[in-house]
């Protein structure tokens, strides 16, 4: 399958547009997978957080900076300025070294609508279903992980180090590519739930709408985990796109193969069921004595569940005394 670049995610549409690759990005991503090939499989030298909001990030043995960007920038070109690229490169060059593993294989794309969230991806198909993974990178100053190196202005982002990447993995199945002449191609999300708004509380100005997604994410994840595992604020299983996705910890080529199979047998078993799921879920909040939960877990397979034994989450303090959790695999 042709590699190219996604453009923007139209989630109106639940479909994700997608167009060429930009060069000046993608000859650092090509070394960066030519070296880990050439090294086989290089030990991590990063360790694997959540911050106290929950917020996911890659510690790195040393600190990069992310240079300044401009603010202001034109929402409907689809090509990146140069000195918006000129920065990425910049950054890029230095992540890449630091955590070859986590870039490996995968593609830029340029967003207009986010670009202090530079996205990259890789499609994986697998006995004839496709799957897409997005990973997302934080470009915004964190207070009490970053150090300014150079004020920001109203044009211009801070410029600051740190060893603390936020970012984001997500496995999305993928019904169906569509051909557009001259315009690249359309990734329809394969969806399996139907509506996760079930309502809204409050008046006025305080009215906020009630959605089930976090629910949804808690039972597909207890589900498909080993009985008294705990792994929050870990959720394996999320609910994104109004599909069952699943969040990437474990980074790399061959990493992503294996996690892509298991998303494929847990859609297997909960696309029939998904109805139930929702309904159940619409009338009660979530809790691990959910009778369709326990009605289900005993037609999951036992080694569906066993592949998140090894992973350990533990809590810390950080320097500030702020809660954080480190996420750790025994066999690493």
């Amino acid at each position: 399958m042709e590699e190219t670049a996604i453009l923007m995610d139209i989630q109106s549409a639940n479909c994700i547009f997608i167009s060429g690759p930009e060069n000046r990005i993608q000859a650092i991503l090509d070394s960066t997978a030519t070296g880990v090939s050439a090294l086989g499989k290089p030990t991590p030298q990063f360790s694997l957080h959540f911050a106290q909001n929950e917020d996911f990030f890659i510690r790195l043995s040393e600190p990069f900076t992310v240079p300044q960007f401009g603010i202001h920038h034109t929402i409907g070109s689809l090509i990146p300025e140069d000195a918006y690229m000129r920065a990425l490169t910049s950054l890029l060059e230095q992540l890449t070294s630091l955590a070859p593993q986590v870039f490996a294989g995968l593609t830029f794309f340029f967003n207009a609508t986010d670009i202090f969230h530079p996205c990259f991806y890789r499609l994986t198909e697998l006995e004839g279903e496709l799957f897409l993974y997005l990973f997302r990178i934080d470009l915004g100053f964190k207070p009490g992980f970053c150090e300014i190196t150079i004020r920001g202005t109203n044009d211009l982002s801070h410029c600051f180090k740190s060893s603390s990447l936020f970012c984001e993995g997500l496995l999305i199945p993928i019904k169906q590519i569509l051909s557009l002449p001259d315009k690249g191609m359309e990734c329809l999300v394969r969806e399996i739930i139907s509506e996760t708004w079930i309502g809204e509380t409050g008046r006025g100005y305080r009215v906020k709408g009630i959605w089930i997604d976090d629910d949804l994410s808690k039972f597909f994840t207890r589900l498909f985990t080993s009985p008294g595992k705990r792994l929050y604020p870990f959720f394996p299983f999320v609910c994104r796109y109004k599909t069952i996705c699943l969040s990437v910890i474990r980074f790399g080529i061959e990493a992503l193969g294996s996690q892509s199979r298991l998303l494929k047998s847990a859609l297997e078993i909960l696309q029939p069921e998904i109805s139930n799921i929702e309904n159940a879920l619409k009338k009660n909040r979530y809790n691990d004595d959910l009778a369709e939960l326990a009605m289900l877990k005993k037609k999951v397979d036992p080694s569906l569940c066993s592949g998140w034994d090894d992973v350990i989450v533990e809590t810390y303090p950080n320097q500030q005394g702020n809660r954080e959790y480190l996420v750790s695999e025994k066999n690493h």
